[in-house]
């Protein structure tokens, strides 16, 4: 069972304990969401602690990348080889070496490559299981008008959004309409989980009152 006191001993003799995991996921540069979503449709409940101590911070997984820690080790020396390795700093490149190759197969092997993209609108039935968790955790926060955009033919475009929480990160969510015109005045009156509905969906922004945000549609 792995816990605080959990010691992997690497090829090369390295002791390596949950300290250093910790130390080294701070400094290891990874797409968190992606490696989460590359566990599933339960992608909230896996922090990148969870996700490192799972995949590979054990006796019996530890095999599958103590390779790469004595590359990360090899290539440590050649920089600095006065003085012993700094096993989180090479712990973080194997994470990353990780992110890189397996945690990025199995995102995209469940549909990592048709995640939102920043600057586009998804129909809501057309949201994948990590999406639509995020959505539906977004309408209790209340969702307010952020944008208007008038059209040539006079009708209202408006963009409803919002932050939240959801496994641990922000996210903003925003929401538009397919009929541009539709008289949409609060939560009360609004079909948020109807086919009528586009939603955007971007990582680590919080809102601010009277940003411009991205209008480019993908329907």
């Amino acid at each position: 069972m792995i816990n605080e006191a959990t010691i992997i001993t690497a090829s090369n003799g390295a002791a390596i304990n949950v300290d250093n995991l910790k130390e080294a996921i701070e400094n290891a540069d990874v797409n968190w969401t992606m490696a989460a979503f590359a566990y599933g449709k339960e992608a909230s409940c896996y922090s990148p602690l969870d996700i490192c101590l799972d995949d590979f911070f054990s006796a019996e997984k530890w095999h599958e990348v103590d390779g790469f820690f004595l590359d990360a080790a090899y290539y440590w020396k050649q920089i600095d080889p006065q003085n012993d390795i700094d096993i989180c700093s090479v712990l973080a490149l194997v994470i990353e070496r990780r992110a890189e190759i397996e945690w990025t197969y199995l995102a995209k092997k469940r549909g990592w490559d048709n995640i939102m993209h920043p600057s586009f609108f998804k129909p809501y039935g057309k949201l994948n299981p990590f999406e639509a968790a995020i959505y539906k955790s977004a309408p209790k926060n209340g969702f307010k008008v952020r944008q208007k955009k008038k059209h040539k033919d006079g009708t209202i475009q408006r963009y409803w959004a919002v932050s939240t929480l959801y496994g641990g990160r922000t996210f903003q969510v925003v929401v538009t309409f397919a009929d541009t015109d539709k008289d949409v005045h609060d939560m009360a009156d609004t079909g948020w989980d109807s086919d009528n509905v586009f939603v955007n969906i971007e990582e680590g922004r919080k809102l601010k009152f009277g940003k411009i945000l991205r209008t480019s549609f993908g329907h």
